[in-house]
């Protein structure tokens, strides 16, 4: 073995140059760019509502689908359309997406709290609770009595 390429350092940027500039040429690449520069591309506003989902690409046309947790967005979604098409155009120099097509999908739900379990009841409360003869009412004056207690 050559002992004068043992010490060698190769920058590996150099090496893998050309196969990068060739695959970053690709239009599959720039739509992975749509994805992770997300924020950047549309800028805040548009971000904080709207969400890529998925990419459909057709030979004359690429559909973008966002989702939105806000049912309100799709009225305001209508008349910004056109703006998001050219913002995206503007960051890539070129019409990638040519339709954007928008999905609401609600927010999870909420987790259910979890209350720690009721603890018993002083005496005296009991008692004044079972002078109540409502039953509803004494229901929840016991629910509520007991994580007061």
């Amino acid at each position: 073995m050559n002992g004068s390429r043992l010490n060698k350092s190769v920058d590996i940027g150099r090496l893998i140059k050309g196969a990068a500039r060739q695959a970053l040429k690709s239009k599959d690449a720039a739509l992975g760019v749509l994805f992770l520069e997300w924020k950047a591309i549309v800028g805040p506003t548009f971000a904080a509502i709207l969400t890529p989902a998925k990419i459909i690409a057709r030979k004359d046309s690429v559909t973008l689908h966002v989702s939105t947790p806000h049912s309100t967005t799709a009225f305001m979604f209508h008349y910004e359309q056109e703006k998001l098409l050219e913002r995206i155009t503007l960051y890539f120099g070129t019409s990638l997406v040519t339709n954007i097509r928008l999905h609401h999908v609600p927010a999870s739900p909420p987790t259910e709290n979890k209350c720690t379990p009721p603890k018993s009841l002083p005496p005296e409360w009991q008692e004044d609770i079972l002078k109540i003869k409502d039953s509803s009412l004494s229901h929840a004056l016991t629910a509520l009595a007991s994580h007061l207690a």
